[in-house]
């Protein structure tokens, strides 16, 4: 009786498995606080006509506390509504602070409840729950935003209207008190129903931008990727989709997404254009739909920022009331604290020796769930390098309240400098990052002070990237000098680890439904493990890191697969290269145990499988198989997983590194079905531990630095060479990324990586002026393209011999600096309608 009835395209209905349960006054009635409730709501496809809620009535008492009541509706014996009760129905897009802003439509219904007969309290007949149906007077199509349900009689009632709420509904709930006086935020949503026709979608073409999924908020690079998901929400296939990139008011680039979205898919889009976040402050981007035709339904604009301190990122909680640290012990702190969203304690020091390890303890009070753990260990201020994230404290096998315990040590592979470092704890509700706001916990800092052990060696560098800019094709060179100011010989070997270009990246951001599967982690702290070093000239394709960080495992269920999904973008520039083997990080061995890779489909499901092989696993290790069939790169998509089968419940399949997720990428999970989750969007923060490795003649996209050495040995106060050459024959106009690897017995910093970034200029010049028929177009000193014209310009938009868009601008001047050499078509629109075209040519 608590159901959505067919003709619902949207469901929040109680389920029994809600962990709370409780109701929310929604009475414009109530003499001391009159009440309008407003929920959120999400993935609305389709056309709505009507909207089912539910709810009891009742009043407070100061004796006996709330109480149910029958005279509301004029309810008879027998708990049928005799009389109808008027209640107002509204719907309002929600504005960029995420509260309810412009209404959308709004009608006064009178509507006879209908007796579920649920109790709402078991022990007491009269707090019957009583379903309501409004059909509304307009069409409703909204992908998203808010309903307002609420009694509408503003006359003083005794007997008030509670909406019935529960923790399973996801989209969150506001009350509006007294007209606007104050809000406040509800516990749970309401349950509701949005009726409707699922035949009719909400519009024809229609794109909606979910989320930003790259850069972080503390994102500091030259070069930061900007990826996105957007979901198509109308009926029609999209095959024209394009996104524009600003930073502030400027036109950065609008890109072809490239690909066909169909109605209810979803697509990860990574821009071609970088974004520089390098320079000290904040900067504003934002990402703009610029399809041409789409209906404006779903959300047009995602705003994003970043910070650049020059210093300690932020990270503080936005309510420390229920839960916060009480006390941090390691070394010669022992610190006590009162609550506070963050508390800067950096001037209680302690300090940590290569080879000694300190037990951080962590005490809190109410309900925090997660103690995180993160050390600065190379002072950058950023807590997101390899081996920085400690893990999560656990508390004790007997703890009476929060508390949480983990060792601390220097570890190995990480890039450790001497001196104050930051130690970084956070207690919170749920998950968080190390930087940026969080929901409810705090935030502490502590300082461990790095101590080089003696008769060491100390590795130095003289930079700490390159970044060159090449024509095409040619050659460059450089010098990297390496010194040893230790007071021991310093042995060290070189190597070069490629990006491919066009690699997605990442964001944990939001959360999506879960499904009925559950994982868990296990409950045992375990020092990380890192994989075995790879043999031969074999170029790893992987996100994951190489340490171990947790394992993963199906709470029920008989069968998974675990993979990481490589587009064929990315995988384009080693075509022709075989995939020979794959390393899985296996926890608990499973019943069966195999190697799949799937072929092309789309971003959401794979194609067919083109090798399965099945391995003995080696338990809580690394486990190498050779593929009797190697499988040929060849541009297209595939999926690289792991399966298992027959495992026992409460057992741990796979090895995840600590994060962050490459979100729909290297976090994939099946159990069944059709259907792949990303783990990042289930709460589970961490990349799959699988690699492939790749063999053959390599391709130019990995193989455009070379090193005259690869191996150093120094004498103390002494320094070396090493020699580089950059070449750019056979590459793409791209930006080109790689790491220079130096792995050195420096007991701090055994691993050393220094970026590189090669930008492959192929790109040319305008020069000529065009005459069309009622403009002139002409390029000026920086290859934007200026049309002058007595008609007002509407737009411009250009595209290459293939049809393909590669540039848009709302005004007059179209910014094609960074277009390569070719032939372009440039397209002019006037605001009355007409348009003209011409052909650009960049030499």
């Amino acid at each position: 009786m608590l159901a959505c009835p067919e003709g619902s395209v949207y469901s929040e209905a109680f389920s029994s498995s809600a962990a709370f349960i409780g109701s929310q006054c929604a009475d414009q009635g109530r003499p001391d606080m009159s009440c309008k409730f407003y929920q959120s709501f999400s993935g609305c496809t389709n056309v709505v006509n009507g909207v089912k809620f539910f709810g009891i009535f009742n009043y407070y008492d100061e004796e006996d506390g709330w109480v149910n009541c029958a005279e509301r509706g004029d309810i008879d014996e027998n708990g049928a509504m005799t009389k109808p009760i008027r209640f107002e129905i509204a719907f309002y897009e929600a504005g960029e602070d995420g509260m309810p802003e412009e209404m959308v439509h709004q009608e006064f219904i009178d509507i006879l409840g209908e007796d579920t007969r649920v109790l709402y309290n078991q022990y007491d007949p009269n707090s019957s729950i009583y379903s309501f149906t409004a059909t509304l007077s307009k069409e409703i199509k909204m992908y998203s935003g808010f309903v307002s349900i609420s009694a509408a009689e503003t006359d003083p009632q005794t007997c008030w209207f509670s909406l019935l709420t529960s923790s399973n509904v996801s989209g969150a709930g506001l009350v509006e008190i007294n007209g606007g006086e104050s809000w406040m935020s509800s516990f749970n949503g309401t349950c509701f129903c949005l009726l409707g026709d699922a035949n009719r979608p909400i519009a024809d073409k229609a794109l909606n931008l979910d989320r930003v999924l790259n850069p972080t908020t503390s994102s500091t690079g030259k070069y930061e990727k900007v990826q996105i998901e957007l979901s198509n929400i109308g009926g029609n296939a999209v095959s024209d989709a394009a996104l524009s990139l600003y930073e502030g008011d400027k036109l950065l680039a609008t890109e072809a997404v490239g690909v066909t979205i169909n109605p209810g898919e979803s697509y990860k889009y990574t821009f071609n254009k970088r974004i520089d976040c390098s320079a000290e402050g904040t900067h504003n981007f934002s990402v703009k739909n610029a399809t041409e035709g789409d209906e404006n339904i779903g959300t047009q604009i995602l705003a994003f920022s970043t910070t650049n301190n020059a210093g300690l990122s932020e990270s503080a909680s936005e309510d420390c009331s229920m839960e916060y640290i009480t006390n941090v012990k390691i070394g010669d702190i022992d610190n006590t604290s009162e609550a506070s969203e963050y508390s800067d304690f950096r001037d209680h020091k302690t300090a940590l020796v290569y080879g000694e390890t300190l037990t951080l303890t962590v005490k809190g009070e109410g309900y925090g769930d997660y103690i995180k753990v993160w050390v600065d260990w190379n002072g950058n201020g950023q807590f997101t390098d390899e081996g920085e994230f400690i893990g999560y404290a656990l508390p004790p096998e007997e703890s009476d309240g929060i508390e949480g315990s983990i060792d601390i040590a220097i570890p190995d592979g990480a890039e450790v400098t001497e001196g104050d470092k930051t130690l970084r704890i956070i207690l919170t509700y749920g998950d968080a990052q190390p930087h940026g706001s969080y929901s409810y916990g705090e935030t502490e800092d502590y300082t461990l002070t790095i101590v080089r052990p003696e008769n060491a060696p100390a590795l130095s560098i003289d930079k700490e990237s390159f970044d060159k800019t090449i024509e095409q094709p040619s050659t460059a060179n450089d010098n990297l000098t390496i010194g040893n100011t230790g007071d021991a010989n310093l042995e060290a070997s070189i190597s070069i680890n490629y990006s491919l270009p066009y690699s997605p990246s990442y964001m944990p951001v939001t959360k999506a439904l879960r499904p009925d599967a559950k994982f868990n982690r296990p409950t045992k702290a375990r020092p990380p493990m890192k994989a075995g070093e790879n043999t031969g000239d074999a170029f790893v394709l992987k996100y994951c890191a190489d340490e171990f960080g947790s394992s993963l495992g199906l709470e029920s269920g008989t069968e998974v697969t675990y993979a990481a999904y490589y587009p064929g973008e990315m995988l384009s520039s080693i075509s022709g290269m075989t995939i020979s083997s794959v390393d899985v990080y296996v926890y608990d061995p499973s019943e069966t145990s195999e190697i799949v890779i799937y072929g092309e489909k789309s971003q959401s499901a794979n194609g067919e499988a083109i090798c399965t092989q099945t391995f003995t696993p080696i338990a809580d290790s690394w486990n190498h198989i050779e593929l009797e069939n190697p499988v040929e790169i060849t541009g297209n998509d595939l999926w690289i997983g792991a399966k298992f089968g027959g495992f026992e419940p409460a057992t741990y399949q796979i090895g995840v590194d600590n994060g962050p997720s490459v979100i729909g990428f290297a976090d994939r999970v099946n159990v069944g079905g059709s259907t792949w989750w990303s783990l990042a969007d289930l709460g589970q923060d961490g990349n799959i531990l699988i690699k492939a490795n790749v063999t053959g003649e390599r391709t130019v996209a990995i193989d455009w630095l070379d090193i005259d050495k690869t191996n150093v040995s120094i004498e103390q106060g002494e320094e070396e060479d090493v020699s580089l050459t950059f070449s750019t024959a056979g590459l793409e106009g791209t930006l080109y990324e790689a790491a220079i690897k130096i792995s050195s017995n420096d007991p701090l910093t055994s691993v050393k990586k220094i970026p590189v970034y090669l930008n492959c200029n192929t790109q040319g010049s305008i020069n000529e002026i065009t005459e069309m028929a009622t403009a002139t177009i002409y390029a000026d000193a920086y290859n934007n393209i200026v049309v002058k014209s007595d008609k007002e310009v509407s737009c411009m938009m250009a595209v290459d011999v293939k049809g393909q868009l590669l540039g848009y601008s709302y005004s007059n001047i179209l910014d094609m600096g960074d277009f390569q050499k070719g032939i372009y078509v440039v397209r002019v629109v006037y605001a009355d309608g007409s348009d003209e075209a011409t052909t650009i040519i960049i030499k």
